[in-house]
Formats: structure tokens, sequence, C-alpha cells
């Protein structure tokens, strides 16, 4: 019968999270978090991708037709 490589719990949340799992993160990195910064400064970012990479509104405007969201060309006829 082959031994099966048996890993502490802790040993894998460090590696996942690098904290053991009886220690709480400190970074709460998650997704909900991150949208709610999104929401919090959605006009700093898009003056931020606009400065730095303009096209990217035609870019979203290609992607928006995907889900029905108003197109860039509906928006200015």
């Amino acid at each position: 019968m082959r031994m099966m490589d048996i890993e502490h719990p802790d040993v894998a949340a460090i590696q996942r999270t690098g904290y053991p799992s009886w220690i709480e993160c400190e970074n709460k990195d998650t997704m909900a978090e991150l949208k709610e910064y999104a929401t919090e400064y959605a006009l700093e970012i898009i003056k931020w991708l606009l400065d730095g990479y303009p096209g990217i509104i035609r870019e979203f405007s290609e992607y928006a037709t995907g889900y029905g969201a108003t197109t860039y060309q509906d928006w200015l006829n």
C-alpha cells in the first residue's frame, strides 16, 4: 500500500494565504472588497484609464454589446 503525503492544514493555509489557519488574515483582499473599492473610486479609475489608454472606452463599448448596454456609437446618435 502506498503512503499518502498528508499535509498539515496550517502548511496548506500558509501556502494559500500567507498566514496559518488560526491567524486571521490582515489583508482582506476579496472580490467584494475590490468591487467596493472600484465603486468608491470609479471616476478616478476612469480618468486614469483615459490618461494611459484612450481607446479603453471604445473597447468597453465593443464589450458592452455582449450584455445589451448602450454602445458608444448608439450613444452618439
